[in-house]
């Protein structure tokens, strides 16, 4: 069983109001959960206690966004539970029937499916990231942690451009890795109504049960291009 646990990061200690009250919201749609905040010092802390043959690398990347990829995929596997980005929010009850399963991943862009918005970064069918569930020691997240951190030695932590972040430890990434497992019935995938349906050509939110507020879908682009810029 995929246990009630709630697993949110963000850089600092103190959460910006908007986040306070996501949290607030999340509290209120999954009762019984145990919400775990994590800021910047205490993911550090994690990597030192449960994976301290990756701190080194840790230490060597510079853009958050990538620190954050890493993360979801290690506090799911210690852990397990669900995690989900700071700029989500709720909008029905976490289904009980989806904690059977071993892992639990939707698609955040499925043109094979559904008639979709053009997304310039995207071509085929990828997995979103900003909402993930998983049993703990789930073998699909060590693997997507593994993965990421030999993709970033290969380029030496030197991500250049947007792309290189997808493909690197990003959703194209990890999307690579979950492929694998379409034909497993421990992991259910989710269409894309259920977790992106801003994607979809007329978006419908009757299905949608978590929410992307999209609020850093082009600082971290900004921050990658233009390093100089200290965004917060």
């Amino acid at each position: 069983m995929i246990p009630k646990r709630l697993h949110f990061t963000y850089k600092t200690d103190e959460l910006p109001r908007i986040y306070q009250e996501n949290l607030a919201r999340w509290q209120a749609y999954a009762p019984g959960w145990e919400i775990l905040y994590y800021s910047d010092r205490k993911v550090l802390r994690f990597f030192e206690k449960h994976f301290p043959e990756y701190v080194s690398d840790f230490k060597n990347i510079q853009l958050g966004v990538v620190k954050a990829d890493l993360f979801r995929y290690g506090v799911l596997y210690i852990f397990g539970g669900m995690y989900n980005d700071m700029d989500t929010i709720p909008l029905k009850p976490i289904p009980e029937e989806w904690l059977s399963y071993e892992s639990v991943v939707g698609y955040e862009y499925q043109p094979s499916k559904y008639s979709c918005s053009p997304v310039p970064s995207y071509h085929a069918d990828i997995l979103c990231q900003w909402s993930l569930l998983a049993t703990p020691q789930s073998p699909l997240f060590k693997e997507a942690l593994d993965r990421s951190i030999d993709n970033l030695r290969q380029k030496n932590y030197q991500l250049k451009y947007p792309a290189d972040v997808l493909k690197a430890t990003g959703p194209i990434h990890f999307t690579q890795i979950a492929n694998r497992y379409l034909e497993d019935p421990q992991v259910l995938f989710l269409d894309m109504p259920i977790l992106s349906p801003i994607y979809l050509k007329e978006t419908d939110l009757t299905q949608c049960v978590v929410f992307h507020q999209f609020h850093g879908k082009s600082g971290w682009k900004l921050e990658l291009q233009c390093p100089q810029i200290k965004l917060g």
